[in-house]
């Protein structure tokens, strides 16, 4: 097996999150920007509020890996936390198992809009810029968020991880 791939896959969140956090930083800086030149000399940013959805898409979609891989998402383990621990790792397979089958599809369904936006050549309101662009980081978020989701899997099955740590 080729651990060189292996480890790519695996920083590759770090690198997302990474860029997820710089398009936090310009997006607030554009919108400050817009507010400032809106108010005070009446000359608003007119792409602004477009640019700054779609880095919103950008912000959310590259960080979404990172924050599985670390165990950041909301859960709520109330009910989990009394179960027997081989149920509770049962339970832990099949909802990675749904998770799996939900990320295929979503990152199927980007690839089909983003083929579907180049092959009619779908422009942004504003910007007057191809669609396909921002829409391209749902596969990139989603792909990364995907094979952590699979190798959480792997790792638990396999039990070469303890449920609590995947």
């Amino acid at each position: 097996m080729n651990f060189g791939i292996i480890n790519f896959f695996q920083r590759l969140p770090t690198v997302l999150v990474f860029i997820s956090g710089l398009t936090l930083l310009l997006m607030t800086i554009l919108i400050t920007l817009d507010v400032v030149l809106r108010y005070f000399f009446n000359s608003p940013l007119l792409f602004a509020s477009e640019l700054s959805e779609f880095m919103m898409a950008t912000l959310i979609f590259f960080a979404l890996a990172y924050t599985f891989q670390h165990r950041d998402h909301v859960r709520v383990e109330l009910l989990v936390r009394t179960l027997r621990p081989s149920i509770r790792r049962k339970m832990r397979i099949f909802t990675l198992i749904l998770a799996l089958v939900f990320l295929i599809v979503f990152n199927w369904q980007a690839y089909q809009l983003i083929l579907e936006s180049r092959l009619f050549t779908q422009k942004s309101a504003v910007m007057n810029y191809p669609v396909w662009i921002p829409q391209i980081t749902m596969l990139i978020g989603g792909i990364p968020l995907l094979l952590v989701v699979f190798s959480s899997l792997i790792r638990l099955i396999t039990k070469t991880e303890d449920e609590d740590n995947v």
